[in-house]
Parts: C-alpha cells; sequence; structure tokens
C-alpha cells in the first residue's frame, strides 16, 4: 500500500466535481440505473435524450449481455495482431483473453486484511482532505451536493 495513486488521482478531481463540463458517474449507479445513466451521459454530450429510441438502443448496446455476445468489438485484438506480427510472434498469440469478464473466472479469496490496508489508505489520504470516513460518505455527500444544485 505505498503507492497511493488511486486515491491521490481521486482527491485530483474531487474539488472539480461539480465543474460544468466534468460528469462524474458512480459505478453503483451505472449498475442500478443503468437507462438513467446512459440517458445522462448522452445530455452531458449534449445529444437530444428526446429520442427514446436512441437512449433504449445506447442502454441496451452498453449492457454486460452485449458486450460480452460482441466482445471481440470490445477488445485490441487490431493492435494486438498488429503488434504480433512486429514482433515476430504468432498472429493469434494472446488474443484468447476478453476484456469482458464477468469476475467469476478466480475463486474470491479472503479479503479482510486487503480491506483493512484499503480503509488506512483511505483515512490518510481521503478523509484527511474531505473529511469523508468512506466511500459511501462520499456517495452521500456528492449526491446531496448535486440535489442542492
Amino acid at each position: 500500500m505505498n503507492n497511493p495513486s488511486y486515491w491521490e488521482f481521486l482527491m485530483s478531481w474531487w474539488p472539480h466535481r461539480n465543474d460544468k463540463n466534468l460528469l462524474w458517474l458512480w459505478y453503483e449507479d451505472m449498475k442500478t440505473s443503468h437507462r438513467e445513466v446512459v440517458k445522462q451521459v448522452a445530455e452531458f454530450l449534449g445529444y437530444d435524450t428526446s429520442n427514446t429510441d436512441l437512449i433504449d438502443l445506447a442502454t441496451e448496446n452498453s449492457t454486460f449481455n452485449f458486450m460480452k455476445e460482441h466482445e471481440r468489438h470490445f477488445d485490441e485484438h487490431t493492435w494486438k495482431e498488429a503488434n504480433n506480427v512486429r514482433c515476430h510472434m504468432p498472429q493469434d498469440a494472446g488474443l484468447e483473453s476478453s476484456k469482458v469478464m464477468n469476475g467469476g473466472r478466480k475463486p474470491k479469496p479472503d479479503l479482510r486484511e486487503l480491506q483493512e490496508l484499503l480503509d488506512k489508505k483511505w483515512e490518510e489520504v481521503v478523509t484527511s482532505q474531505t473529511g469523508l470516513k468512506n466511500y459511501e460518505d462520499m456517495r452521500r455527500a456528492h449526491s446531496l451536493e448535486k440535489k442542492g444544485n
């Protein structure tokens, strides 16, 4: 845990969370309110969100199932094939893996010790700068700020 890069990165953006040219999204919202987040992204990019067919299509095409079904479109196979040739490797080397994964490939280890380290690093970097005790507090604070604006 000597490299606090994630937390430093997070803290570098936190002061800009309400800037007009930044759309701050939360992973959990993308999972629980996928269509609303797609609409939010479209609005942020200046698209007409009254076209519900287009919002529905973008929502469907950004689901895990769609990306898994079309995973070759969501990886770097074109780059890998060219790079493999340049490096005198078989053209298909490294193409058996996918960027679209469900996380179920490995057994889940006991993460208590890791969680303690993460919590400690959060406290050192994030809490010390924001007063927010954890990720959920940060989400809640951001949500309240958005409702206030």
